[in-house]
């Protein structure tokens, strides 16, 4: 079989995903984070450097683990809508990646599986309707690979209601698991 996937290496903000996709605004966040009660400067300070350092891992493993979980989540539409980008198509993987500190999400791999998974999203919600990925990338007029993500980018916000659209067996992409874990962390 022949394998026509897109091996596409794209970056987005970190910043600007949390706050489209989880309404989370990670840079508010930290500059307005208080605390209380320690003693001294430096208790405090050692107190919010562990602090950021677990929300740093917790953002990034949640945010992979919401993405792998979608591409599980859809893995037969994967499959079976292959045959709209071509007969012999199959898909790669999509790899995502944080680099919290440069800002950084970084997409590696086939970004057609992002898209069905974006447009199996839409499809449950309101008046959007792709019959198919040509339909999704013509959307926003996409011709070129980079315009092509540039779609799915923009579409990244919809995430948001996959919980509302599936029901909320597993939660992902919600601010709610965010706010839960800052909750245990400040104990």
């Amino acid at each position: 079989m022949v394998s026509l996937k897109k091996a596409l290496t794209q970056e987005i903000s970190f910043n600007q995903f949390l706050k489209d996709v989880y309404k989370f605004d990670y840079y508010n966040f930290m500059e307005n984070f208080e605390t209380y009660g320690f003693e001294t400067e430096d208790e405090r300070n050692e107190f919010e450097i562990d602090f950021f350092d677990k929300l740093d891992y917790y953002l990034s493993n949640k945010i992979i683990e919401d993405f792998n979980y979608l591409q599980k989540f859809f893995e037969e539409e994967c499959i079976e809508r292959s045959k709209e980008i071509s007969d012999n198509y199959t898909f790669g993987t999509l790899e995502i990646s944080i680099d919290i500190p440069n800002d950084k999400i970084t997409f590696q791999g086939d970004y057609n599986i992002l898209a069905i998974v974006l447009t199996e999203i839409l499809r449950g919600y309101g008046l959007f309707y792709y019959d198919n990925l040509n339909d999704f990338y013509s959307s926003i007029p996409a011709v070129t690979e980079n315009e092509k993500f540039q779609n799915c980018v923009d579409h990244l916000h919809w995430l948001t209601h996959f919980d509302e659209i599936y029901g909320a067996t597993k939660s992902i992409f919600n601010k709610r698991s965010i706010e839960k874990e800052i909750e245990y962390l400040s104990y």
